[in-house]
């Protein structure tokens, strides 16, 4: 990762801290929103295989939900 993409990805994730203060809502992990968002396109009926690959993953096996 060059060091340009690491502080976009600092200033974008602390946007978002300030926008989540402001709208208070709960603090979430971007780690958590990927598997909330996992989990609401699941519960929406969408097929496990476009979620595994929206999610980035190979092969359905390798997400545990």
């Amino acid at each position: 990762m060059t060091k340009l993409v690491a502080n976009f990805i600092t200033v974008l994730y602390k946007k978002l801290i300030g926008l989540i203060k402001k709208s208070e809502v709960k603090k979430i992990s971007i780690h958590g929103l990927r598997h909330t968002n996992a989990m609401l396109l699941m519960k929406q009926g969408i097929n496990l295989k476009i979620v595994s690959e929206r999610l980035g993953h190979a092969n359905r096996n390798s997400e545990q939900i």
